[in-house]
C-alpha cells in the first residue's frame, strides 16, 4: 500500500506572511496539530506546530518562567510581549528542517520514518509542491486494513462510510469534511467555511440509509487571509 491511498487531501496550508495569532486561531478552530507553510505557488517551505508556537514564544525575552504564565500573571510588560509574539509572522517561527514523503512511498517505510524520527505528521510532496498530508492516524488506518478481523462487521461500516462520503461529495464537491463510521454511527469531523456547508454536510449524512445516528463534530472556520487550500 502506498502513501497516496491514505493521505489527506485537499490540504489547508498557510503562507509565511500569516501572523502567529491567525495561525493559532486556525489551528484551534480546525483542531490542527500542525499546518504546512507554502509559498504563493504551492511550494512547501515549512511546517508550524503547536510546539513551534509555544517554544518560539520564549525567545522574545530572556525569562525563566513560560511566557504564557507571565501573561496571565501580569498585565504590564507581559502585555507588550504578548503582542510582539502574536504579531510575528509564521515565517519567523516555522520549522524549516523538513522531512517529507512522496505519493509513491510504501507505508512500511513511512511508518519506520515516523517512529525513528518521532514525527506525528508528514507532508506529501510532488516536484516540491504540497499535495497531501499523512498523519499517524492515517497510517494506522492503512496498516490496520491488513489485519484479520470480523469481515462482516468491517464491511458494513466501510460500505456505509463510502456511501456517506459520496453523498457529501455530491453536495459539496471536494471539502474538508471527514467521515468515520463505527458500529453504524456516522461521525463527521473536519472544517467548513460557512454555515450552509455545515448544514448541507449533516443533512446529506442523515439521508444515507442504514446508519444509527450522525455525530456532528464539524468546526466552522471563518475565511481568513493568508490561508490557502491545496491542491
Amino acid at each position: 500500500m502506498l502513501v497516496d491511498t491514505i493521505m489527506t487531501t485537499p490540504v489547508v496550508a498557510i503562507l509565511p506572511s500569516m501572523t502567529v495569532r491567525e495561525a493559532a486561531r486556525l489551528m484551534v478552530a480546525g483542531r490542527f496539530g500542525g499546518l504546512p507553510v507554502v509559498s504563493e505557488d504551492g511550494t512547501l517551505v515549512g511546517m508550524v506546530s503547536e510546539g513551534d508556537l509555544l517554544r518560539r514564544g520564549k525567545t522574545v525575552s530572556e525569562r525563566k518562567s513560560p511566557w504564557w504564565l507571565e501573561w496571565f500573571a501580569s498585565a504590564g510588560k507581559s502585555a507588550e510581549d504578548y503582542a510582539e509574539i502574536y504579531e510575528r509572522s509564521v515565517g519567523d517561527v516555522m520549522s524549516r528542517d523538513l522531512v517529507v514523503v512522496n505519493k509513491g512511498d510504501r507505508l512500511d517505510d513511512v511508518a519506520d520514518l515516523m517512529v525513528g524520527r518521532q514525527i506525528k505528521r508528514l507532508p506529501v510532496v510532488e516536484n516540491g509542491k504540497l499535495v497531501g498530508l499523512v498523519a499517524r492516524i492515517d497510517l494506522l488506518k492503512g496498516l490496520s486494513g491488513r489485519l484479520p478481523g470480523d469481515d462482516r462487521h468491517v464491511s458494513a461500516d466501510a460500505k456505509l462510510q463510502v456511501e456517506v462520503e459520496a453523498a457529501i461529495a455530491g453536495e459539496l464537491g471536494r471539502s474538508f469534511v471527514r467521515t468515520r463510521v463505527e458500529d453504524g454511527v456516522i461521525k463527521l469531523r473536519g472544517i467548513v467555511f460557512n454555515e450552509k456547508a455545515h448544514v448541507t454536510a449533516v443533512e446529506a449524512a442523515r439521508r444515507v440509509a442504514g446508519s444509527k445516528s450522525v455525530e456532528d463534530g464539524l468546526v466552522w472556520v471563518e475565511p481568513m487571509a493568508d490561508r490557502v487550500v491545496l491542491p
